[in-house]
């Protein structure tokens, strides 16, 4: 019985962990979703301002916030982000 006991709380927490990433993913503006999947994919700032045709300064702001909001310290936090996205899509 407690093996069932732990496990349900197991997928409780990483259900509820799930729904909190989606969340915070759903507070990014359109651009910022985008700026987001070249920040996890290795893109640096300059990469990505001339990817999407705008200024660096642009995207050092927009990469603030993101980290603002989903509430990440590095890009090792938003690579956490992105590989639960990437699990639940395929």
């Amino acid at each position: 019985m407690q093996i069932y006991i732990n496990l349900y709380a197991g997928i409780f927490n990483i259900t509820k962990k799930i729904n909190t990433y989606f969340n915070h993913i759903n507070l990014l503006t359109k651009q910022e979703k985008k700026i987001f999947y070249f920040l996890v994919k290795g893109n640096n700032n300059k990469e990505i301002a001339e990817n999407l045709f705008i200024s660096y300064h642009t995207i050092k702001t927009h990469r603030k916030n993101i980290f603002k909001k989903l509430q990440c310290s590095n890009l090792r936090d938003l690579a956490e982000y992105e590989s639960i996205i990437e699990y639940i899509n395929h």
